[in-house]
C-alpha cells in the first residue's frame, strides 16, 4: 500500500473528488492546511491597510492507494 500526499485549490476539489471515485479510489482523507508555492503574491485591504498574503488556503488529500 502506498500513501499518495497532493496539495490542491480549494476551487478543484470537487473535480479531483469525482475522478476519484470513478475509479474507485477507497482510502481518501482530506485536510484544510495553508501554504505558498507558484502562485503570485496577492494583496489585499484589512481595516484600510493594505496587507500582503503569504500564505493561501489550499486542500491536502492523503490517498491510500
Amino acid at each position: 500500500m502506498k500513501l499518495i500526499k497532493a496539495i490542491i485549490r480549494r476551487a478543484q476539489l470537487n473535480s479531483v473528488l469525482k475522478a476519484l471515485f470513478a475509479i474507485e479510489v477507497k482510502g481518501i482523507t482530506v485536510v484544510d492546511v495553508r501554504g505558498h508555492g507558484g502562485e503570485v503574491e496577492r494583496i489585499e485591504t484589512y481595516r484600510g491597510t493594505r496587507v500582503k498574503m503569504e500564505l493561501t488556503e489550499k486542500v491536502m488529500l492523503e490517498i491510500g492507494v
